[in-house]
């Protein structure tokens, strides 16, 4: 299938041996304005039941990569290297747009004059979805919830492809947060809360390039060190099993 040339976001998925995942993220893209986007999928060398779903779901993909590669990362630059359009998504295996306007609600806010489009983003809880607010001034994005022109990688270069490195993500957007960014009033994609870039590893990589950027003071840093454990295993549980209302707001008591 050849990209039509009405297509204005390459919606790139990565994937490795999550067939349920990848359903569930083609099933969310198929209910878009198919011509206002290009899906591409690079599967890292799945070894399960996703090459089935890759075969039965064919003809609901526009590029189509299956190899073995370095993890993510790898497959996330490779699927740069096949994008066609002058915006670029990243929705991976097991994440999901929020509404099925999403792709027209980005479309709708492109202009010359934005670099980056991006929203506030929803994570899958126990008690259902749990909004994440996003401010470019304070640093606080998802990369699932912000859709920027591909031609920014020719200035900042690519995604980071290192043993250990798990916030590649976060560190272009870092090198990206001074440009024109552009919010939208609704979340873009809802995500899967237990990929890794929510495990304890990332969150400390994270806490090291805001003090390389500058974003955070060392006594900052320190503080947060010291309170994380503290927080992720007493405090989130808490937090997520407090009712929520569709939306991902806390219902009122």
């Amino acid at each position: 299938m050849q990209a039509d040339p009405r297509h204005v976001v390459s919606v790139i998925t990565v994937v490795r041996n999550d067939a349920a995942g990848l359903s569930r993220t083609l099933d969310s893209v198929a209910r878009q304005k198919r011509h206002l986007l290009e899906q591409i999928v690079i599967d890292g060398g799945s070894t399960d039941d996703t090459r089935r779903v890759l075969d039965e779901r064919r003809t609901d993909i526009d590029v189509l990569l299956a190899e073995p590669d370095d993890g993510i990362y790898s497959g996330m630059n490779k699927g740069l290297d096949r994008a066609s359009c002058d915006w670029v998504l990243f929705l991976n295996a097991g994440d999901r747009f929020a509404s099925d306007n999403a792709i027209e609600q980005i479309v709708s806010a492109t202009a010359a004059d934005v670099d980056v489009i991006y929203s506030d983003v929803l994570f899958d809880a126990p008690g259902g979805p749990r909004l994440s607010a996003c401010d470019v001034r304070l640093r606080r994005f998802h990369h699932q919830a912000i859709c920027y022109r591909r031609s920014l990688h020719d200035r900042f270069g690519r995604y980071v492809v290192g043993h250990g490195v798990t916030i590649s993500d976060y560190i272009f957007l870092q090198s990206i947060a001074e440009l024109r960014w552009r919010k939208l009033p609704q979340p873009l994609a809802i995500c899967d809360a237990t990929g890794q870039s929510s495990r304890p590893r990332a969150y400390y990589q994270k806490l090291a390039v805001d003090l390389i950027f500058g974003t955070k003071g060392r006594v900052q840093v320190a503080l947060m060190l010291l309170a994380y454990p503290f927080y992720r295993w007493l405090v989130r549980p808490i937090i997520d099993a407090l009712p929520r209302s569709r939306t991902g707001k806390r219902k009122p008591s």
